[in-house]
């Protein structure tokens, strides 16, 4: 029934993953099986696939195409600009994709100024663009920068993605510190747990 609504509606059964990736690994098994005259694969099945227009003994269309021989050095240099160019590819939707996470995140906050408890995975992805560009790194072309300050980002000025530094304090104020900051977290959680208990004697009363 799916094939029969995917051939409605394409006016084919050419089925890829990208199309429905469970429906091309059933046509793949119905192939497998009338292939190895499985007895599941009955005469009944392969005349209801023909009738609509999927022969399963006909697997060419399903085949990957065989390279041409060709001799080791081309072989290596087609590997070579395929690799690059699928890398290239990858990196370039990833960075548009990227770049359209901060535009939203503008469009919602006014601002382009992320913080990791905003998006983490958006904060590293700033903090690589500032590192790029200090670096002078290829990847960070004019275009992206044109495209990164016109939604109000350059990613040539760092100072608002830099942490505070502490100031400087001597010794026995920075002990001080600690002693209190320590008091208070365990005096907070105590009250936590007492009101905890207080409730459940509450709640049993």
């Amino acid at each position: 029934n799916e094939l029969l609504k995917f051939k409605k509606e394409n006016g084919h059964t050419d089925v890829t993953p990208s199309d429905d990736r469970r429906l091309y690994g059933w046509i793949k098994k119905q192939q497998y099986l009338c292939k190895k005259l499985d007895r599941r694969m009955t005469p009944e099945r392969i005349e209801r696939l023909k009738s609509i227009g999927f022969d399963p003994r006909e697997c060419h269309q399903y085949k990957k195409e065989k390279p041409k021989s060709i001799g080791f050095d081309q072989q290596q240099q087609v590997l070579s600009e395929k690799k690059l160019c699928t890398t290239s590819d990858s990196h370039a939707k990833k960075w548009d994709c990227q770049f359209n996470e901060l535009l939203k995140f503008k469009k919602e906050n006014g601002h382009t100024d992320v913080t990791p408890s905003d998006d983490r995975r958006l904060y590293g992805w700033i903090k690589k663009q500032q590192y790029l560009c200090k670096k002078l790194d290829r990847r960070m072309t004019p275009e992206r920068i044109e495209r990164l300050k016109s939604i109000g980002f350059d990613p040539r000025e760092c100072h608002q993605y830099k942490k505070e530094k502490p100031k400087s304090i001597g010794f026995d104020q920075q002990q001080q510190v600690l002693s209190e900051k320590k008091l208070c977290t365990t005096s907070d959680s105590h009250a936590k747990k007492w009101d905890c208990q207080f409730n459940e004697l509450l709640k049993f009363k």
